[in-house]
Formats: structure tokens, sequence, C-alpha cells
């Protein structure tokens, strides 16, 4: 075999092995969060229905003073980039505006993991994929993870 085609099939299974696919990112998942507005950070659990759909549930750790909020929206993932659509905050409708659009490349680490690296700034999160017996740590006020 040719070295040139030798390369062309070492890039072609990186690639394959690197694509990314919705039933990757389908599911429970357990992460680090970040309000993009305030600073505060803490943890959420997000779950992503194969539908499309998705509901966050964050707890933020803001000057000492824990807040919880909900997110539900739409999700999809093209090309290696997740883009998630907020619909509304807490259980009230959001306007459609790109502050509510958030875009991420993905990267699976194994089965359990991955990394979201968000495209409009230079913030890494990392979430596990958990099941029906996860239980959140303590408050991240107290506790951060």
């Amino acid at each position: 075999m040719s070295v040139m085609r030798l390369a062309h099939v070492f890039v072609w299974a990186v690639l394959a092995a690197d694509a990314t696919t919705t039933a990757d990112l389908t599911g429970a998942w357990y992460g680090n969060s970040l309000d993009m507005t305030s600073g505060a950070r803490g943890d959420n659990i997000v779950v992503r229905n194969p539908d499309g759909t998705f509901v966050l549930i964050a707890r933020l750790c803001d000057r000492g003073q824990l807040s919880l909020s909900t997110e539900s929206g739409t999700w999809q993932l093209d090309d290696g980039i997740l883009t998630t659509r907020t619909t509304a905050v807490d259980g009230h409708a959001v306007r459609a505006d790109d502050f509510y659009v958030e875009r991420y490349r993905v990267r699976v680490e194994d089965e359990r993991h991955i990394l979201l690296d968000l495209q409009r700034n230079p913030q890494k999160f990392r979430s596990e994929r958990i099941d029906a017996r996860f239980a959140m740590p303590a408050n991240p006020c107290i506790d951060p993870r």
C-alpha cells in the first residue's frame, strides 16, 4: 500500500472515530454551569431527548447564594456543533433571539463523558452521562466541584 493511500486511510479512520452522533448526546447528563451574565458558577443536569427537545436544571452560586433555574428548548447536532435554542426559562417563554442560542464544539471523551467548547467565548464544559440512580452533589456554594 502506498504512503499516500495509507495516509488517506488513517485520516478517514480518525475522522470516523471523532464523528459525534445525536445518539452520543441523547440522554441525561451532569456537568458544570456558568452564567454568562453574572459569572456565577455551579452545576446542572440536562436531558436531551431524541425528538430534539431538552430540559436543563441549573444550580448557580452567586456571591454565596444558591439559585435554581430551569431552561427548556430544542437542540440539534450538525458537523460536530451542538446548537441549543432556549425557548423558556423557569416556565416563561423567552424572546427568539441569538441571546438564547448557544453553539458548542463537541468532543466525545468516552461513552460516559463529553467536552463542550462554547463557540461564543473560550469556555469549556465537561459532562458525565448519568442514570436514574444519580444524586446531585452537595450545594455548589458549599462544596464546589
